[in-house]
């Protein structure tokens, strides 16, 4: 959905109200799932903002480990959002922590996922690259082949990343190797 729609807009409103209503822990699923809603959605609006704020709130008391799904589906979701926002740049600090509490090893439409989720993101900022260090640890987990679908994914989601930072440059060495295995 798009946020620049008026009724999309007014839904963000209702679902911000009753998402400040809950009171009870996510559970990991649940965290991936209501990221993975908002994709398409532009951290240019005020509505989408205002609903990123409780997002964070109620990510952070998800207290058990992301399956490697919730970890794909949580970053897919964020494709578009602006790093040059103050919440969005509080999300990644919450993500990336989540992120790393996955024990499970990566499939490669996680890591496809997870990768095109970071369009929209800029090196210039220091929680995106903590958050590169994240995601470039994970993707060292998967052992399954990609396709050619999930590497163009995956090099499609960085493309405002800065290959004159040193965790750009690392993180480009392991898409190198996940490229590798691709079976075309």
């Amino acid at each position: 959905m798009s946020s620049d729609n008026h009724e999309v807009k007014e839904l963000l409103k209702v679902l911000t109200k009753l998402a400040l209503t809950c009171k009870q822990p996510l559970s990991a699923q649940e965290v991936g799932n209501m990221f993975y809603g908002i994709q398409g959605m532009s951290s240019e609006k005020p509505e989408v903002i205002e609903l990123l704020k409780v997002m964070i709130i109620l990510a952070k008391t998800c207290t058990e480990p992301l399956s490697a799904q919730a970890v794909g589906n949580m970053f897919y979701g964020i494709q578009g959002m602006s790093s040059d926002k103050p919440e969005v740049i509080e999300l990644l600090k919450v993500l990336a922590k989540l992120a790393l509490t996955c024990k499970q090893p990566l499939s490669a439409q996680n890591v496809g996922n997870m990768f095109y989720g970071m369009k929209g993101m800029n090196s210039d900022e220091p929680e995106v690259i903590e958050l590169l260090k994240v995601l470039t640890k994970l993707a060292k987990t998967c052992t399954e082949p990609l396709s050619a679908q999930e590497v163009g994914n995956m090099f499609y989601g960085i493309q405002g990343l800065s290959s004159d930072v040193s965790e750009v440059i690392e993180l480009l060495k392991e898409m190198t190797i996940l490229a590798k295995t691709c079976n075309i």
